[in-house]
């Protein structure tokens, strides 16, 4: 919604009378102007992704570090590029990883273990004056860091509703399906088959020698992958 500012401005006026006259009269008249303007309010983007981990720090009302804030590629990118541009901004995939992760988002207390998959992006766009704008690199799709927080310390024996920060933890929300591989694919910028497909194990990142075509990243069970990693390393 538009906001209405109003301003107000006094102006004055004199007026002298002839110079026959015994004396000169001077009158002042006070015109007050108001003029009314919009503020129109910056148009929202409609440019879904992944945000996550910075919502989670407003979520439990944290400041949010400089250093991340200094490291939000997005936000700088999509102040940047055209609003009339949006739209046309290429999302290409280089990088498509599956894993098997903790399912914290189920609710569960049992320490149940899924098979997720997350991709890198890099995002293209364009300037008003149709100028390519500094790239995105290595946005992440399907994973985040939820921040761990205690109560903040007691105020006048009172508690003040605050957290503190300690520490943060990987979470993972994309869960793998072969038709949510194809989506994800088919919806990009990138041809399938300059996309990187890696499988996660651990801490370590496996691939057979030349990669994964994507048919085996789609198709395969994860111990199938990780054999034909195995085998040709």
């Amino acid at each position: 919604m538009a906001k209405i500012k109003s301003e107000t401005f006094e102006s004055q006026t004199e007026t002298v009378e002839g110079e026959q006259a015994t004396d000169n009269i001077i009158t002042t008249e006070q015109v007050t102007t108001t003029i009314t303007t919009e503020q129109q309010e910056p148009p929202k983007i409609n440019f879904p992704y992944n945000n996550r981990t910075q919502d989670s720090y407003n979520s439990k009302g944290l400041r949010i570090p400089e250093d991340i804030k200094n490291q939000d590629q997005e936000a700088k990118f999509l102040g940047f590029v055209d609003p009339q541009q949006i739209q046309n901004i290429e999302r290409r995939i280089t990088r498509f990883v599956r894993v098997l992760a903790p399912d914290l988002l189920s609710g569960s207390k049992k320490h149940v273990i899924k098979e997720f998959m997350y991709y890198y992006e890099n995002w293209y766009g364009v300037d008003w004056r149709g100028e390519q704008v500094p790239p995105v690199t290595d946005h992440i799709e399907g994973k985040y860091f939820e921040q761990d927080t205690k109560p903040a310390p007691f105020v006048n024996g009172r508690p003040t509703g605050k957290f503190t920060r300690t520490g943060q933890h990987e979470i993972h929300y994309l869960h793998y399906n072969k038709t949510t591989v194809e989506q994800i694919v088919n919806a990009s910028d990138s041809d399938q088959d300059e996309i990187n497909y890696v499988i996660k194990v651990g801490n370590s990142r496996l691939s057979p020698i030349g990669g994964y075509t994507y048919e085996q990243f789609r198709d395969l069970p994860f111990p199938e992958l990780i054999k034909l990693a195995r085998a040709t390393t």
